[in-house]
This record gives structure tokens, sequence and C-alpha cells, in this order.
């Protein structure tokens, strides 16, 4: 999710009329993804469990834009970080240099 919030997602409400249109990705466009789950018991949470589905995606979008700049020196600031818009910031940065 995070994934896709950072590359893919461009919904815009009103204009785009599916999930699937505004990027949402999916099974078939999605990395492999190696997940490790520490079990802890809540004794709050059903059966003694938690969910967790939007807590691990809340630093996935930032580690892809923090990538970008790792290996490009470029900085997105709006999502999602399209190849368009990767390079007109590859562009201004080497127009600045």
């Amino acid at each position: 999710m995070g994934v896709g919030l950072a590359l893919w997602e461009d919904f815009k409400p009103g204009e785009t009329d599916t999930l699937i249109k505004g990027g949402i990705p999916n099974f078939q466009n999605s990395p492999p993804i190696e997940v490790h789950n520490l079990e802890t018991y809540r004794k709050r949470g059903t059966f003694g469990g938690s969910g967790y589905g939007e807590a691990v995606m809340m630093g996935a979008a930032p580690a892809v834009i923090n990538a970008l700049y790792d290996a490009c020196g470029i900085r997105i600031t709006e999502f999602p970080a399209k190849p368009e818009r990767v390079l007109a910031a590859l562009r201004k940065k080497s127009s600045l240099e």
C-alpha cells in the first residue's frame, strides 16, 4: 500500500471513476514483499490479536521517496513519484549544476 501511494496512486475525486484507474496497486504490479511477524498477545484484541494493515505502510512511501533522493539526488515533494515527475526533477537538477 505504501509503495502504491509513493509510485502509482493518483486518485482524484470526481475525475477518477474506478480505483484501478486511480493506480491502486494489486498483486500483478506489486513487488514481492517479505513480511516478518512478531506475535505478541494483546489482552484487548480479539482472541489476543491486533491488526496492522495501515501501520505497516506508514514508512514505505517516505522510504521510496528517500531512495530516489539517495540514488539520484532529487527530492520529490508530491505523491505519486510518477516517471514524468522524476524526469522533471532530474532535468531541473541538471540545469542547476
